[in-house]
């Protein structure tokens, strides 16, 4: 009986923070926040279909007894994909009911992911700059964009679930929460770097990294099981796409997005990548089987991302987390190879937990605008490989900006 009140304690603990939200300290931003959820709510019952109409597609092959990861393969881990399977059932895959379930449930993570970025921010400075930096995603065109059609916001909601457990150095829950967002898009699992440095003990980050690579190995573990080439494809096709939309991109010629759908039909997600290697000779033209032009930039590219993560680990302290926490995931993506519109959503809130005062408004907004830009390329119609690279270059200089602040921050 003690123990079972100890967990019940433990896991009330974890909406303590949402019950402050009615006192008098955070009744301001509570009533910004409810307007905020509301108008977002309203806008969503009227803006139209787009990219929803996708991701019920890609549920299709269940219909015909056909199941993710073991009969095809699909373009996230198995949260990032599977979290939307029961609205696709529950719709009947109608799509009116199945776009309300989707919004519904991206703008609660959203909203959630909002309330994480204000108390992050409240514990490490103050009340002004955490309300500020909440407000920059309140208003970010990118979210509002994304949440609707993206998985995005659920990644972005458990990196900052980590990060708020982090500053507590609650080892357990860190590393679960690492390891629920590696399992939605892979990024959030390089939270890893800053969670090991944030803990002192060597028995902690045992424990860390225990139970964020346990929970990553139960999720997969059954599709490992039951069809592991398939299981595998979902990692190594999307690894072995050619660069898409980032300087390096450029640099090798390719004007275009990430998509392979023109060249690769959807029926070829229910063959193995290593016999669709078999069946695709790699081309320059083929982004999916992509033929580089400078055979050593992938190569450059991996060794400087790799180099990026061990640079961050030396650098950063146990003290400054958000900090940390955006260097780590910066200078990581400033070697990344591809680099699509909607992750602007999952950066922009570690931007402005991290920076301060006018540089935050600054280069949040010269992140907004270069995304912008990007989106235009491709939603208006008004595609040109200037305008593109416009884009990439105008968030390439947001980034080296970003990192030369950062750096600055680490080594003075």
């Amino acid at each position: 009986m003690p123990q079972t009140r100890i967990n019940f304690k433990k896991a009330t603990n974890l909406f303590r923070p949402l019950s402050t939200l009615c006192t008098e300290e955070h009744r301001k931003f509570l009533k910004l926040w409810l307007s905020y959820v509301a108008i977002l709510a309203s806008l969503y019952m009227v803006v139209p279909v787009t990219f929803e109409r996708n991701w019920l597609e890609f549920f299709e092959p269940l219909r015909n007894g056909y199941l993710p990861y073991i009969d095809f393969h699909v373009g996230y881990p198995p949260i990032g994909f599977l979290v939307y399977l029961p609205f696709a059932l529950i719709s009947n895959f109608e799509l009116t009911t199945f776009v309300v379930l989707m919004r519904t449930i991206n703008l609660f993570f959203l909203a959630m992911s909002v309330l994480l970025v204000y108390f992050i921010v409240y514990k490490v400075r103050d009340k002004r700059d955490a309300t500020i930096s909440a407000f920059i995603i309140m208003v970010s065109f990118s979210a509002f964009t994304y949440t609707k059609h993206s998985n995005e916001p659920i990644a972005l909601f458990f990196a900052l679930l980590a990060v708020y457990f982090m500053l507590d150095r609650k080892v357990c829950s860190t590393g679960l929460a690492i390891g629920l967002g590696a399992m939605t898009k892979i990024l959030p699992g390089l939270l890893v770097i800053p969670a090991i440095k944030r803990l002192e003990l060597a028995k902690e980050r045992v424990l860390l990294l225990g139970s964020a690579y346990t929970l990553v190995l139960l999720l997969n573990l059954p599709f490992m099981i039951a069809s592991p080439f398939m299981w595998l494809s979902t990692y190594v096709y999307n690894g072995a796409r050619g660069p898409w939309e980032t300087i390096w991109a450029l640099i090798e010629g390719w004007y275009g997005h990430g998509g392979t759908e023109v060249l690769h039909p959807y029926f070829e997600a229910f063959i193995p990548y290593t016999q669709l290697r078999t069946i695709y000779q790699p081309s320059p033209y083929d982004h999916a089987f992509y033929a580089w032009n400078y055979t050593w930039l992938p190569t450059l590219l991996f060794i400087l991302g790799g180099a990026s993560l061990l640079l961050s680990y030396w650098l950063i302290n146990r003290r400054d987390v958000t900090e940390g926490i955006a260097l780590t995931l910066f200078l990581f993506m400033f070697f990344s190879k591809g680099y699509s519109p909607q992750f602007t959503m999952f950066m922009l809130p570690f931007m402005a937990m991290a920076l301060e005062g006018v540089k935050k408004i600054c280069l949040c907004a010269m992140f907004e605008i270069g995304t912008i830009l990007q989106l235009f390329v491709w939603w208006l119609g008004l595609y040109s490989p200037s305008l593109l690279a416009s884009a990439v270059i105008l968030r390439t200089i947001t980034f080296v900006l970003v990192i030369a602040v950062l750096l600055n921050h680490f080594i003075k």
